[in-house]
């Protein structure tokens, strides 16, 4: 009787840590998958970023060559305002691009090309 005891003590030990080591394993799997999803997020997020700060470089050398331009009427400085100009809209596109998976800053997105315009 004390052997049939010990083995079924035994029996349900090993069951039972079979069943902590799949949830360890489910748990562990769920958790891959979430922070796959996390880092594809923050990449995401990184791009808008990058997209926005290229965005705000050009408008700052267009607004540069501008305010040359204007200060010494020298039309030297109005070569490189079409470039940064041509270039802050290209970069405008980009943003909006990006941003259509943030449909909580479409406003934003609007008003931001007013602005630019």
């Amino acid at each position: 009787m004390a052997q049939f005891l010990g083995l079924k003590l035994t029996i349900s030990s090993l069951i039972a840590g079979f069943l902590a080591l799949g949830a360890i394993v489910a748990m562990t799997f769920w958790l891959n998958v979430r922070t796959q999803a996390v880092f594809e997020e923050v990449v995401a997020a990184r791009a808008v970023n990058s997209e926005a700060v290229s965005l705000r470089s050009a408008l700052q050398a267009a607004e540069s060559s501008q305010r040359g331009y204007l200060y010494t009427q020298n039309e030297i400085y109005l070569s490189p305002y079409q470039v940064s100009k041509s270039q802050a809209r290209k970069q405008l596109d980009l943003l909006h691009a990006a941003l259509t998976d943030y449909p909580t800053l479409t406003a934003a997105r609007y008003k931001l090309s007013d602005v630019v315009s």
